[in-house]
């Protein structure tokens, strides 16, 4: 199994945070108007990044943090993933 190319969240989009070349920041937009950031690896899965939010929002607290689902904007084409939990 491969690590994980998707971190944890990070504080802020910092150039120091991006240990190897190729790495991208990538912010998510809560519902809260809450931004989480991320260092991504170029080929990460957007399956992969809803995983680390969940993982994330479980650890502050939230319950059934794995019922939603993750919409990526394209310009054109909004792609939507949601993981069921059955």
């Amino acid at each position: 199994m491969r690590n994980c190319p998707v971190s944890a969240p990070v504080q802020c989009c910092n150039a120091a945070e991006l240990s190897a070349p190729g790495l991208r920041f990538v912010a998510v937009h809560l519902l809260t108007k809450q931004v989480l950031y991320f260092v991504v690896e170029p080929k990460a899965r957007t399956k992969e990044l809803l995983q680390r939010t969940c993982q994330h929002l479980s650890s502050q607290g939230m319950l059934g943090a794995d019922l939603f689902g993750l919409a990526t904007d394209l310009g054109k084409f909004i792609i939507i993933v949601y993981v069921s939990p059955f």
